[in-house]
């Protein structure tokens, strides 16, 4: 580049890197770099950015703890994407008297708790790449204009006698990942991942909709009747609720508003740990105890 300029287009670029602060580094170099560049040779930066592209990989390994590691080498522009879109969702968030959901825009009026945001930043980053790809994954399902090879939400397989806690067993994904059925049990309740439950022989017996299960509109009446989280003593507002199926949709229970109930996700996960059950009128939701000595 420097055999295109003239004397005083080099004398004013090196008066540029000689003004930067002395304690400048790498990334301030690059930067003022790709600034001389953008100035003098935009075409340039263009090539460079097609030549980083087609070398950008993404991976993950297992670790020895059970943990995965991503790894991704990414472009410039690209990282830049990423590293914007994670930061808007992951700075500390302090709890209030809204709700405790790190990624709710607290309702007008709400007054802090004063309960500190605990998560290490590290931590803040991965839930909310977690949170972007939770809802990027339920708009490329629900969007048939993006072509996919599949679902880009979690499908997992599971045996009904597991799901219905006859016997010991794990769910597995596509990737051949074991899922607790605990877990897949909370989870389908709103259809956040896609249960497929099997039979004795392995014959598909039910595949989860790719909807919710409970519409908005019944979303709506469950509130309006629960106010809150019904189990005994908890009064968590409904945005911090999830609609549970009194009797579970795998057992034949029905999506309705006498089958429903709000949980918050603390007793939803005691709920299914325990098998308990509810009476539900149009007026109210009682939960029967008789399962419940480890509740406590």
């Amino acid at each position: 580049m420097a055999a295109v300029l003239d004397g005083a287009e080099r004398d004013q670029i090196f008066g540029w890197y000689l003004s930067l602060d002395p304690g400048a580094g790498s990334k301030q170099v690059r930067e003022l770099t790709k600034r001389i560049i953008a100035e003098y040779g935009e075409d340039q930066l263009d090539a460079d950015e097609d030549t980083q592209q087609r070398y950008e990989s993404l991976s993950w390994s297992e670790l020895p703890d059970g943990m995965v590691r991503l790894i991704a080498d990414l472009s410039q522009d690209h990282a830049e994407q990423v590293k914007h879109a994670i930061g808007a969702l992951s700075a500390p968030a302090p709890a209030s008297d809204c709700c405790d959901d790190v990624f709710h825009r607290h309702d007008v009026g709400a007054r802090p708790t004063g309960t500190a945001d605990v998560r290490v930043p590290g931590k803040r980053r991965a839930d909310a790449l977690l949170k972007l790809i939770t809802m990027g994954a339920a708009a490329v399902d629900d969007d048939g204009r993006v072509r996919t090879f599949g679902s880009a939400r979690i499908v997992v397989t599971i045996d009904f006698d597991a799901l219905a806690k006859a016997v010991a067993g794990l769910g597995v994904s596509q990737g051949g990942v074991g899922i607790t059925p605990e877990t897949v049990r909370q989870l389908a309740c709103d259809a956040e991942i896609i249960p497929m439950v099997l039979g004795s022989t392995s014959q598909p017996l039910d595949v989860g909709r790719r909807k919710r299960l409970v519409d908005k509109e019944l979303r709506l009446a469950v509130m309006q009747r629960d106010r809150h989280c019904t189990f005994d003593g908890c009064d968590r507002p409904p945005v911090m609720c999830e609609v549970h199926h009194v009797v579970s949709w795998w057992a034949g229970g029905v999506t309705s508003l006498l089958n429903s109930a709000l949980l918050c996700g603390t007793h939803h996960r005691i709920v299914h740990r325990d098998d308990l059950t509810a009476t539900v009128t149009g007026e109210r939701v009682t939960w029967q105890h008789a399962k419940a000595a480890k509740v406590a």
